[in-house]
């Protein structure tokens, strides 16, 4: 069954790793099937995390 959670709901959680190259990774993990909630990835503009990515 696929997931319903929001990332912000209790209970649901988050996978983070750090790799060279965000971009080659979730085209790859999109190409194998993973159904990722964002169509590319996202520039973090606000925040502690600002000037990095995510997907």
């Amino acid at each position: 069954m696929p997931a319903a959670s929001r990332p912000c709901d209790p209970g649901g959680g988050h996978l983070c790793l750090y790799v060279d190259d965000v971009a080659a990774v979730w085209a790859r993990l999109v190409a194998l099937g993973f159904p990722a909630r964002s169509t590319d990835v996202v520039d973090i503009t606000a925040g502690p995390n600002t000037g990095a990515r995510s997907c």
